[in-house]
Formats: C-alpha cells, structure tokens, sequence
C-alpha cells in the first residue's frame, strides 16, 4: 500500500491499518475512495447537509399549509383533518454511514446483504450535520415523523400490515434512533423498512409513501435519492431523457416541472457514494452488479473493454483533461465503485 493510500484510509478510517506489505486496495476501494474521502472529511459536505436542513427548518413554518408533498397521482389527496407528517430517508440523510463504506475499502470487500446487516447491527452510524436540530424543530411544530428505509425485514413472516414481528435490523435501528435521541425512537410505527409488510417487498419507497398518506398529509419529504421523492418508475423515465451525449447539467430546459418543489417541500442531500444514478453506468457488461461499474473494473477498463460505455456514462469526458492535469492526480483519483 503507498504512502498516499495509506494517509487516505487512516483518515476515513480513524483506527488502525492493515500492515505493512498488505495487498494494494483492490479496484472497487480505489474507486470508491474519492467519495467516501468527501463525505468523512471535507467541510464542504458537512456544511451541504447542514444548509440543505436549514432550509427545509425555515420551510417547516409554512409547510402545514401546503398541498401534499406528494408528485400527483402518487395517492390521493389527504383528508382536510389528517395530520401533516414529514418523511425522511434514514441512510445519507438522517444517518452518515460512509464508515460501512470505509470498512469494505479497508477490508477489501464489496457490499453485500449480509456484511450490511453486520454494520447495521453494530450501529455505528452518526446523525449528519444539521440532522438533529431539523427534527427537534419539526417535531418541535407537532409534525409527525416517519423514516421511510430501505433497510429490511426477513422475508419469513412478513405480516399483512407492519411493523415485521421480527426484524433485527428495525431492531438495531431503534436503539441507535435512542441513542441519538431521533423523534419517533419509541415508536417502531416510525419507521417503514423493506419488507416490513406484504407489498414491501420493492426497494421502490412509492407504496409506503402511498400508505402513509391515507392517514396523513404529508408536508415534506428529505432524502438523498430521487427515489425518496418520486415513484421508480419516474426516475427511471427521467434518467432515460437524459441524451447519450449531454451531461445532466447541460439539459436542463428538458427536466420536468417539479424540481421547483426543491427547497420548498422536497431537500436533497449530496450522496456520490451510491444511488440509483448508478444505472448510467448498467449496460456497460454483462458482468455487473445491480449499480455502479461492473464489478471489479476500474473506468478505464470500462471504457476500453466496453466502448458502449463511453457514450453513455462520459468516460470520454476525461479525454479533454490534459496530460499535465492528469499527471499531478494522485494514485485513484479517477477511480471509483459502487459499494451499496
């Protein structure tokens, strides 16, 4: 392992490191390493997550007397005496879990079910900044607080109507929602897993934002993925317009009209570790995982093995970096996998 490297992990990793002469990182920790780097220690994401909660606590004044912050069609309009709730995602939103992401760098493991049900376990995860103070405020207005997650329940024994009778990852997560001192800590009702009941069974959180609005309105949704605001199906269509041969950021006359609920009733949190923008990158092999580049391939790899993929995912883009740029990157800049 280089000196470089080195430095990098006893920073994101904050405890010991494998020893001298240990295996150099394998491909998915190089390419992970940039955007757990960010997320454990520059200012700048500590500062996004605490401004993104900013806003959505100065908007927590007026929120009660919006629509449905629902996208239209998602569920019927809520009743004219139903509660307003505010819905949240759990991971990268209410709870930095970047040092799962560490650990598999160090380690030289990818995600899996059964390594992330470990982690959960062990409840590690710390609130982001600005997490507490937001829900303390909204609680605070007599909001109700639900977190909608995509961590899951056994499939044995999914019940009709939740919470799941026994779910070690619910039950992991309440104590650590006690520790921290979460609203709603006491209640298991506050938190939607996966799998948490029949239908559940989808990562795809439309149909328990659907469940939750027969019995509230729902005010706000705070997450770090489309998926938090918008049934899959809808993100996929919207990842589909993007053109083969335009970055997001120059298309933007072509995005549909309710990215004005952003900052209003909709507050996206920064996530470059993972989430279901990673289908850009799906089709490059048929060797892959469900995100992310193909398991164990570095981008250039990718793009030599699978010149598919340079149109679709802009690998190509690094063509127009100069030679002198690229020399002064260090060791696994360009470099990235997907992880969970």
């Amino acid at each position: 392992m280089n000196r470089f490297t080195s430095c990098l992990m006893a920073v994101i990793l904050g405890h010991a490191l494998p020893a001298a002469g240990a295996d150099p990182l394998p491909v998915d920790g190089r390419e992970h390493l940039n955007a757990v780097l960010w997320m454990q220690t520059a200012h700048e994401y500590a500062f996004s997550t605490a401004q993104v909660f900013g806003m959505a606590t100065r908007g927590l004044a007026e929120a009660g007397s919006l629509p449905s912050a629902l996208v239209d069609g998602e569920a019927p309009p809520p009743g004219p005496d139903a509660p307003p709730a505010v819905v949240l995602d759990l991971d990268e939103t209410v709870l930095a879990t970047s040092r799962y992401a560490a650990g598999l760098i160090a380690a030289g493991r990818r995600h899996s079910e059964s390594a992330w049900a470990e982690w959960v376990e062990h409840a590690q995860a710390e609130p982001l900044a600005g997490a507490l103070e937001f829900l303390g405020a909204a609680r605070d207005r007599g909001y109700r607080i639900f977190y909608v997650t995509n961590r899951a329940c056994p499939d044995a024994g999914r019940p009709a109507t939740y919470p799941h009778p026994a779910c070690p990852q619910r039950d992991a997560t309440l104590t650590q929602a006690r520790r921290l001192g979460l609203p709603g800590a006491e209640d298991p009702r506050a938190f939607l897993l996966r799998n948490d009941q029949d239908g559940w069974e989808s990562g795809d959180k439309s149909p328990r934002r659907r469940f939750l609005a027969a019995s509230h309105k729902v005010v706000m949704l705070l997450g770090d993925d489309l998926g938090d605001f918008l049934p899959r199906a809808q993100v996929g269509a919207l990842r589909q317009q993007r053109p083969p041969d335009r970055p997001v950021s120059g298309m933007d006359g072509a995005l549909p009209t309710w990215p004005s609920r952003f900052g209003v009733q909709w507050f996206l949190l920064p996530n470059p570790s993972y989430g279901s923008w990673e289908v850009a990158l799906a089709n490059c092999s048929a060797d892959r995982g469900k995100r992310g580049l193909p398991r164990g391939e570095s981008a250039r790899q990718v793009r030599s093995a699978h010149p598919a993929c340079s149109d679709t995912t802009h690998f190509s883009h690094s063509a127009k970096v100069s030679p002198d740029r690229r020399a002064k990157s260090p060791p696994g800049r360009a470099l990235r996998a997907s992880t969970r």
